[in-house]
């Protein structure tokens, strides 16, 4: 977190659909309200998948240059809530 190397990373919840989904805050997209986005494009679901996929690439590429040693990875059924995947997915 304080952009330091460091000789073990510990990634919690790694099935997580946080580690490459943008939040979602329409009146402040970073893509659509840029000064390179075509006027009257509409913002696409493929292009937010891009999107996504491309800032996961960043986000672990950066990480992992930090990292002198090794990366555990952990998996959880549970998610930041302590809700089990299953009852995140199907809930009302």
């Amino acid at each position: 977190m304080s952009n330091r190397p460091v000789d073990v990373q510990f990634w919690l919840d790694v099935g997580s659909r946080g580690w490459s989904e943008r939040l979602y805050q329409p009146l402040t997209h970073p893509y659509v309200l840029s000064r390179h986005w075509p006027m009257g494009r509409l913002w696409t679901d493929s292009e937010e998948l891009e999107a996504s996929t491309q800032g996961l690439q960043r986000l672990v590429l950066g990480l992992l240059r930090r990292c002198r040693g090794r990366v555990y990875l952990g998996l959880s059924e549970l998610g930041e809530q302590g809700m089990s995947s299953a009852a995140r997915c199907c809930a009302p």
